[in-house]
């Protein structure tokens, strides 16, 4: 997954290629370049815009052993559920000083 320099940095080369196509004088990525990547960050940021990040499920705890009676495996499904809702590992787009 991209991270915040990645996605920055494509952001201005795509400013670049627009801003400078065809002139192979340049081989950076300009400081106005990276400039309006910043100004896109901070835009896309402000409206609420966040990585996803890899992160590890929460763990749930069964201790239930041997055959399960249907009522046990409504209550493990139920556990399962509400560990997971809304799981999600995000980071915010600018970190925040």
């Amino acid at each position: 997954m991209p991270t915040r320099e990645e996605i920055r940095e494509g952001i201005a080369r795509t400013y670049f290629s627009h801003r400078f196509a065809g002139d192979v004088s340049f081989d950076e990525v300009s400081d106005e370049c990276y400039a309006f990547a910043d100004v896109d960050m901070a835009n896309l940021h402000s409206q609420g815009v966040v990585i996803k990040v890899k992160g590890e499920l929460p763990q749930v705890e069964i201790t239930y052993t041997g055959w399960l009676t249907p009522s046990q495996i409504t209550e493990i499904g139920a556990a399962y559920r509400k560990a997971y809702a809304g799981f999600g590992a995000f980071e915010p787009l600018i970190k925040e000083k």
